[in-house]
């Protein structure tokens, strides 16, 4: 009678040499689809965005900056059910200016990337404090440039 292996242990199928070879071939995918871009030059772009003077350079050749800043210009505005709120007619030195801060950045290859970002105004009480964006980001000519703004829900 011959014995039977124990329950749970199995027969290798293959070599410990097939076993490297594939590990190493799961190493170097990893490398090669590593983080293409600095996250850095991504915040500071969409960093820009808010305190630049002239945004417009900040845009990739095929976006249209006048459209994409338009999308940015009324999003933490009070609806219009708030207008009877208290605090309304409160001095509105006491916010801080919109900025656009990154939640999480996503690079799709190595020209492109999508960032989860947030408009945000700190310490609203009238005007929506932090507004859901989704910027596509793409890479011309070594820098990061911003190819679409889309607001979230």
């Amino acid at each position: 009678m011959a014995a039977r292996p124990l329950k749970g242990f199995f027969r290798p199928r293959h070599s410990d040499g097939v076993t490297g070879i594939f590990a190493l071939i799961l190493a170097l995918a990893s490398l090669l689809s590593a983080e293409s871009g600095d996250p850095a030059q991504i915040e500071a772009v969409l960093a820009a965005l808010s305190d630049s003077a002239h945004p417009a350079g900040l845009f990739a050749s095929t976006a249209d900056p006048d459209a994409e800043l338009a999308k940015l210009q009324g999003l933490n505005r009070p609806a219009a059910s708030t207008r009877l709120l208290i605090g309304m007619n409160e001095p509105w030195v006491v916010l801080t200016p919109r900025h656009v801060v990154v939640d999480s950045i996503r690079f799709l290859g190595n020209n492109a990337a999508v960032v989860r970002a947030a408009s945000v105004v700190e310490r609203a009480m009238v005007v929506r404090p932090r507004v859901a964006l989704r910027i596509r980001m793409r890479r011309e000519e070594d820098r990061w440039r911003i190819a679409s703004i889309h607001v979230l829900p």
